[in-house]
C-alpha cells in the first residue's frame, strides 16, 4: 500500500511538473519582446500592434480628439481583462479619439535592480513615441491624457526628462501608483517620481496602501479612505489579499466612473467628519494624505445612496 502511494504522488508530482514546465514555456516573459504598444479608435476596431510597418497608418486624433494612453502595471498584459473595457469606455464616452494601450510584460523581473533598469526603458520608448507625434506629426502633447495603473506611475515619472521636445503631456492620471520599493528611494533623483511637474495636470486615484508612500500631490483623491475598498472587507487572512483586492479596484472605480455620469462624487477635506458621518466603516487615513487640498472620495456603494451629491 505504501509503495503504491509513493507511486501514486511520484506520477502527480510529474503531472504537475510538466504542467507547470508548459505554462512557464508559454508565457513566461521573452525580454526581447520588449514594450508592446496596441492602439484602436472609436471604430471599433480589434486593438492593432503598432509597429514600424502599423506606425505609417496610425491614425493620430484630428480636431480636439485626444490621444489616450493606458499604461498596466507590473506583470500585466495590454489586452488585459480592465485595460480593453477602460478603452472602450473613454471611447465611448467620447473622451478619446483614439486610445494606446501598453504593456512591459516581457520586461517583468522579480529583480529589482533589473526591474528599476526596465522601468527606464519602457520610459524611454513612451518619451520617444510622444516626441515622434509632436516633432513629426505637429500634434500638440497638451492633447494626450496618460492613464497608468500602479508600477506605471513610476513609467511616468521617469518618462518627461526622456522627451525631446519641451512640451508636456496634457494629463496624467495615476491609479493606485507604487513607488520603489523600500531601500530605493534614496538612490532615485525627484525626476524617477511622479510628481505635480510630470504633466500639465496629475491627478492620483488612491485605493489601496500600495500608494500611500507616494507624497500628496496638488489634485490627490483618496478612494473610500484609501486603504480597503467595497468587496475586500472579508478577506482578513492574510491581509495582503485585502490590499491586493482594494489595489485592483483603482481602474474598475475608473470605469465605473465613466460609464455611470462621468465623474467621481466627492467633496474636500474634513477627512475624520466625512469618516464618521458618511462611510459605513471608518479607515484611519495615512499622516500623508492629511492635507486641506487632498480629496475624499465615497462612492456609492459604501454611502448606500442612488445620488452623486455628498454631504458638506
Amino acid at each position: 500500500m505504501e509503495a503504491r502511494s509513493r507511486s501514486t504522488l511520484a506520477i502527480l508530482v510529474a503531472v504537475l511538473a510538466a504542467v507547470l514546465g508548459f505554462l512557464y514555456h508559454k508565457y513566461a516573459p521573452d525580454p526581447a519582446v520588449g514594450v508592446r504598444v496596441y492602439f484602436t479608435d472609436r471604430h471599433d476596431r480589434e486593438p492593432v500592434l503598432l509597429n514600424s510597418s502599423t506606425l505609417r497608418t496610425f491614425p493620430t486624433p484630428h480636431g480636439d480628439d485626444k490621444l489616450c494612453v493606458i499604461v498596466a502595471g507590473y506583470t500585466e498584459q495590454a489586452i488585459s481583462s480592465w485595460s480593453i473595457p477602460l478603452a472602450q469606455a473613454l471611447l465611448r464616452r467620447g473622451r478619446a479619439g483614439v486610445v494606446l494601450l501598453v504593456d512591459y510584460y516581457h520586461l517583468t523581473t522579480i529583480s529589482r535592480p533589473a526591474m528599476n533598469n526596465n522601468i527606464d526603458i519602457v520610459a524611454k520608448t513612451l518619451a520617444e513615441f510622444f516626441s515622434h507625434l509632436a516633432n513629426d506629426r505637429d500634434f500638440s502633447l497638451s492633447r494626450v491624457h496618460v492613464l497608468c495603473f500602479s508600477m506605471a506611475g513610476r513609467v511616468m515619472g521617469s518618462m518627461p526628462q526622456h522627451l525631446s521636445t519641451p512640451q508636456k503631456i496634457g494629463r496624467i492620471t495615476a491609479m493606485d501608483p507604487s513607488t520603489p520599493w523600500p531601500g530605493y528611494h534614496r538612490h532615485l533623483g525627484p525626476d524617477e517620481l511622479l510628481d505635480d511637474g510630470d504633466a500639465d495636470e496629475v491627478v492620483v486615484l488612491r485605493s489601496s496602501v500600495v500608494s500611500s508612500s507616494l507624497p500628496p500631490l496638488a489634485r490627490d483623491f483618496v478612494i473610500n479612505g484609501g486603504l480597503l475598498q467595497e468587496g475586500c472587507y472579508g478577506w482578513h487572512w492574510p491581509q495582503f489579499l485585502s490590499n491586493i483586492c482594494s489595489h485592483y479596484r483603482a481602474h474598475w472605480l475608473v470605469i465605473e466612473a465613466l460609464l455611470n455620469d462621468g465623474s467621481f462624487p466627492a467633496c474636500s477635506g474634513g477627512a475624520e467628519d466625512l469618516a464618521n458621518s458618511s462611510s459605513r466603516r471608518r479607515q484611519h487615513h495615512p499622516t500623508a494624505y492629511q492635507f486641506p487640498d487632498v480629496f475624499y472620495i465615497i462612492n456609492f456603494w459604501t454611502l448606500d445612496m442612488k445620488t452623486s451629491h455628498l454631504p458638506a
